[in-house]
């Protein structure tokens, strides 16, 4: 390294585990949606969350495919710093202070 730089290195990713049931997932949404709404707010649209099925929901394939889903929904979202500074957002993923990759 010439110049006394200092190496720069990616952002260690931040990973957690929670269990959340599909209603949980479903009232971050609604907290998100009603926070980044409207033409005027260009900072994150909130994704759809996948839809919700009564037949077969106890189907072991069926709960990995949702898992996987609604994982995917959550790393969507999650990719706006914004959002991952917010009240709602940091209780649903159990990160306390200084937790969570804030900026």
């Amino acid at each position: 390294m010439s110049g006394g730089s200092t190496p720069r290195f990616p952002r260690p990713i931040v990973t957690t585990g929670v269990r959340r049931r599909y209603t949980e997932f479903s009232a971050l949404h609604r907290a998100l949606s009603s926070v980044y709404v409207g033409p005027w707010c260009d900072m994150l649209v909130v994704p759809p969350l996948p839809p919700k099925r009564r037949l077969g929901r106890f189907d072991d394939a069926f709960v990995e495919e949702r898992r996987r889903e609604l994982e995917a929904w959550v790393n969507r979202v999650a990719a706006d710093a914004s959002v991952r500074q917010t009240r709602e957002f940091r209780a649903f993923v159990g990160w306390r202070d200084g937790e969570g990759g804030l900026e």
